[in-house]
């Protein structure tokens, strides 16, 4: 495929996550609101944002629902194609941007604060990815009660990851605040 697919860089960088296979329009939404920089993004409009995307992606190919009836719920998989395809990360904006009052466009300032957020996207990025598995493990032993023993062991270390992941969260959100108000300071 040689044109590249639009895609919120937000939305993107949660579907290339390799945990992130099978999913419903919540799990997705919820995802999108963890590492979404508006933090007064309602759930309703994160999830019609969402479920816009996944429509378009699935009329491309990209995304094969599945509709359990045992479970009632309808579920998204990645197909070949979205492994193949090419993207362009755009930033959309579903609420109004907190604009930063920064003096040009090139402060060391601004691009500091940028790999912060970045990096924190991609930590609640990867702290979703680990409360799943905690959850899925949880399930697991729950269904199959004979597992428990056997998966005790990996779900105490996804559970202690996730914690590990929460820490490094929150200090990157308490950096990113102190940083912007060091940049409104200037």
């Amino acid at each position: 495929m040689t044109n590249k697919i639009d895609l919120d860089s937000g939305l993107l960088s949660i579907l290339k996550t390799e945990n992130f296979n099978k999913f419903t329009i919540l799990e997705l939404r919820s995802a999108y609101l963890a590492i979404s920089r508006d933090k007064d993004l309602h759930k309703t409009e994160a999830r019609r944002f969402v479920y816009r995307h996944i429509l378009r992606l699935e009329k491309k190919g990209l995304l094969k629902r599945i509709y359990s009836k045992k479970t009632d719920k309808t579920t998204y998989a990645k197909t070949a194609k979205f492994n193949t395809s090419k993207f362009n990360a755009i930033n959309q904006t579903l609420g109004e941007e907190v604009e930063l009052n920064l003096t040009g466009t090139d402060s060391p300032s601004k691009d500091l604060l940028q790999i912060l957020i970045d990096k924190l996207q991609g930590y609640k990025v990867e702290l979703l990815t680990s409360i799943g598995e905690t959850d899925e493990y949880k399930s697991l032993c729950l269904e199959y009660p004979q597992l428990k023993e056997q998966l005790q062991e990996s779900y105490n270390f996804a559970r202690e990851n996730s914690q590990k992941i929460m820490g490094k969260v929150k200090a990157l959100e308490k950096s990113i605040e102190r940083h912007k108000q060091v940049i409104q300071a200037l």
